[in-house]
Formats: C-alpha cells, sequence, structure tokens
C-alpha cells in the first residue's frame, strides 16, 4: 500500500509543478491538469480514510470508487499527451509522461490490492478442510 501512496504523492507533485508554469500551458491544458490533481487528492484522501476499515470496506472502496479517478487520470495525461489539447512543449511533455505512467503504476497497485483482498476474503470465509 505504500506504492499507493508514493504514486499518488509523485501525481500531485508533478501535476503541481505544472500548475505552478501555467505560462507553458493553453487553458484547456492547465484545467486537464488541475482536474487530474484535484482527482489525486480527493483519491489519495478517501484512500486513507478506509484505511482502518475491514476488509470489506476496503474491498468496497476499491471495487467502487478507486478506480474511476485513477482513470480519469490516466486519461487525461493520454489526452494531452497525444495533442488533444493543444501541442506540449518538451518539458511539459515530458513531465505528463510521467504523471501518466505513475498513474498506470497506481491502477496496477489497486488491481493487484484487489485482488489480495479477494484472495484474503476467500480465505477467511473457507471452511477447514476445503
Amino acid at each position: 500500500m505504500d506504492n499507493v501512496v508514493e504514486y499518488t504523492t509523485q501525481i500531485i507533485d508533478l501535476c503541481d509543478l505544472l500548475l505552478q508554469h501555467q505560462e507553458r500551458l493553453s487553458a484547456d491544458q492547465r484545467e486537464h491538469i488541475a482536474t487530474i490533481y484535484r482527482r489525486a487528492v480527493g483519491f489519495i484522501t478517501e484512500f486513507m480514510e478506509c484505511q482502518p476499515g475491514t476488509i470489506q470496506a476496503i474491498a468496497s472502496y476499491l471495487n467502487h470508487d478507486a478506480l474511476s479517478p485513477v482513470t480519469i487520470m490516466v486519461g487525461y495525461s493520454e489526452l494531452l499527451l497525444m495533442g488533444g489539447f493543444g501541442d506540449l512543449d518538451e518539458v511539459v511533455t515530458e513531465v505528463v509522461g510521467y504523471i501518466r505512467d505513475y498513474s498506470y503504476a497506481l491502477m496496477d497497485e489497486l488491481k493487484d490490492l484487489q485482488t489480495l483482498l479477494v484472495e484474503l476474503r476467500t480465505r477467511l470465509t473457507r471452511q477447514p478442510g476445503e
């Protein structure tokens, strides 16, 4: 779970860096990077709140709430890199590429965590000898 926090922190920091240099971005690009930033902050806040919960609460959060903002982070970063909101300069392209990479890594971590929780829940509900 440490990677989830690390990847999300990296995404937030990289978005913040880009937003500090708004002159490099068009209005549409700024808005989409700001959306990625807001989704990352919202995601990590909710993720940390569900940590002390039961396995069921964490699994429910992962299944219903966690992947949605991460999917948006992946999608917007991909669209930005594809030039969907105008051309990016070399530095911005590199930073958005990192955001995309961390977003994919975060998505993979969440899917791995989902798998682990399903396996754990199965073990805990299985009768001895099954």
